[in-house]
């Protein structure tokens, strides 16, 4: 989760807090015999005296599971405009078996 935060902070955007700075920027990292990215652990924090990065954690659990990209816009606008509901007056954002449009 670390290593997929990490690749979209290059292009992302995050609050300015000095605490999630904190967080993000204490943990170190090696690689093991494997080649595979590990995270310094929380007790190697606290022996350096480091807080355990609680906000960092938070944001990295954002990247637990890959997202799909969002659809091509004009075709989200496109669907908007074809959809009965939305413009019979009985769009409700939860009408009948439907996603609302701002589920899709």
């Amino acid at each position: 989760m670390w290593s997929r935060m990490r690749d979209w902070l290059e292009d992302g955007a995050i609050d300015n807090s000095p605490q999630l700075e904190i967080d993000l920027t204490g943990p170190q990292y090696y690689h093991d015999r494997h080649d595979k990215l590990v995270l310094e652990s929380k007790d190697d924090l606290k022996k350096r005296g480091l807080d355990s990065p609680d906000s960092g954690d938070a944001l990295a659990l954002t990247f637990a599971k890959p997202v799909d990209p969002l659809p091509d816009p004009e075709e989200h606008r496109r669907r908007d405009r074809d959809d009965e509901d939305y413009y019979s007056g009985g769009y409700s954002g939860f009408s009948g078996n439907k996603q609302g449009l701002w589920m899709r």
